[in-house]
């Protein structure tokens, strides 16, 4: 597994790991099938890297056929286990400054995620976004989604909230999941994954808030923040350019070069300073974008060939099996590799 400067505070791992054996799934043997040290969660106050975060929810919504992995997830994450970045939320005044917490803090969890805060037709959205230089990241960013509508909703005390979610994804197979966990008001292939949450309920104050108690929490997070082990990466302009160049057709260093405005040299020093080589970079945004386009059964194989640069649609095939070692048609449909000796738990086995 090719490593990138995205890190995440290891107690995420610690608290996916639980998840994951609560499912029935062996640590050590995921952490050989996925490629990573399992002893990554042996310091939860450090960090981790963001690319077996990523990809240990891909699997496990690969292994358990499930599709709704992510959000599952996120609504099942123990109200506090994000310590600091929980109650900084959870104790603040208003819903407002609870939500500003969230994009403020956000720094303490990862430096993969940006979160962003706006408000549109009587709604004001908490959106998200992460670098597809990192990897697909279908789950979890349906897992922060989830988190933080559980969160939302606690903190609201039971009352009656018109939450919206927009995903990026295209419509899931266990759509009903999602239903169920965040509601009716979703939609899916839209231009950003973002939670519209009312403005009327800005100035509402959270079950749980405390003026003395947020006090000091918020002090805690400022320090943690100012202290923070989780160094900037500037992967996401190079991950932006990549995707503007694939859409064009000319995903060459030359032609990202052009777009950053910097010399095919100079970006390729970024490249190698960050941990990866162009062809690799090139490589992840190809594979992420694939996995979103294969979800969305909107695209024919041919037009999400184009989107990504190929002019073939077999060398898009060979690429397609190499990724996720099935061919396209077989991705979509939900398929994995079969392999003679299931890892799957057994109470996940077909039949």
């Amino acid at each position: 597994m090719a490593k990138s400067p995205g890190k995440i505070y290891a107690q995420l791992l610690v608290n996916t790991r639980a998840q994951a054996e609560a499912l029935g799934f062996d640590w050590f043997r995921m952490a050989r099938e996925i490629g990573f040290d399992p002893k990554v969660t042996d310091d939860p106050e450090g960090a981790g890297p963001s690319e077996v975060y990523l990809e240990i929810h891909e699997y496990l919504a690969r292994k358990t056929g499930n599709d709704a992995m992510g959000v599952i997830l996120g609504s099942q994450v123990k109200m506090g286990s994000m310590k600091v970045f929980d109650y900084v939320a959870l104790t603040a005044p208003t819903i407002a400054q609870s939500l500003e917490n969230w994009r403020r803090f956000e720094r303490i969890l990862s430096n993969i995620t940006q979160i962003s805060l706006n408000d549109e037709d009587g709604k004001r959205y908490l959106s998200w976004h992460i670098s597809n230089l990192y990897g697909p990241h279908v789950q979890v960013t349906a897992k922060a989604m989830s988190f933080s509508a559980s969160r939302l909703r606690h903190m609201l005390g039971g009352r009656e909230v018109d939450l919206t979610f927009e995903f990026t994804q295209g419509t899931p197979r266990q759509i009903e999941t999602y239903y169920r966990i965040l509601g009716r008001n979703i939609q899916f292939g839209c231009e950003q994954d973002r939670i519209g949450i009312p403005l009327e309920v800005m100035d509402v104050a959270p079950l749980g808030s405390e003026e003395h108690l947020y006090a000091l929490i918020e002090k805690t997070a400022l320090a943690r923040l100012a202290s923070n082990q989780i160094e900037d990466n500037d992967l996401d302009n190079i991950s932006r350019a990549i995707n503007e160049a694939l859409k064009e057709g000319d995903p060459s260093l030359e032609a990202v070069a052009r777009k950053m405005a910097m010399s095919k040299r100079a970006l390729q020093r970024r490249m190698e300073e960050n941990g990866l080589t162009f062809r690799q970079a090139v490589d992840r945004v190809r594979k992420a974008l694939a996995e979103q386009y294969l979800m969305d059964g909107k695209l024919q194989l041919s037009e999400i060939a184009y989107l990504l640069g190929y002019s073939e649609l077999s060398t898009f095939s060979r690429a397609a099996k190499t990724w996720f070692g099935v061919s396209p048609k077989a991705y979509r449909r939900g398929e994995t590799p079969s392999t003679p000796d299931d890892h799957r738990p057994a109470a996940l086995r077909a039949g």
